[in-house]
């Protein structure tokens, strides 16, 4: 019985050993620019001639640009967002709101007031 606890053991081992070494092959992914990458799969996958993956690299840069543009811009709206209601709080009030709208609040990754499926009424 003992041995087959620790075969157990060893194979769990093992596995968490191999499943870190996955994630840290797809980090690479992460060193090549998004729209590289991007276009670098369609490329494989299409059958892109040069001709086309060249053109395909230049509107997936534009959309990367466009995409960080509006990130960008999404997150100095939240950031204004964010001042006008520190404004309006107490304190107490802001640290409240700020613990409610914290991702992973009651073990919901992402979710907080005025989201789809939040109830604070819940557990």
């Amino acid at each position: 019985m003992k041995k087959a606890a620790w075969i157990a053991v060893v194979g769990v081992m093992i596995a968490s050993y191999s499943f870190g070494q996955d994630n840290k092959s797809q980090s690479k992914k992460e060193d090549v620019p998004r729209d590289v990458h991007i276009s670098n799969t369609m490329k494989e996958k299409l059958n892109l001639t040069e001709a086309q993956y060249e053109k395909v690299l230049e509107v997936n840069k534009d959309m990367e640009l466009t995409r960080k543009e509006a990130m960008a811009k999404m997150k100095a709206s939240r950031k204004e967002h964010a001042d006008q209601l520190k404004e309006i709080l107490t304190e107490e009030q802001w640290k409240k709101w700020s613990e409610m709208k914290r991702p992973g609040k009651k073990g919901r990754p992402g979710r907080g007031p005025g989201m789809r499926g939040h109830d604070d009424d819940e557990g």
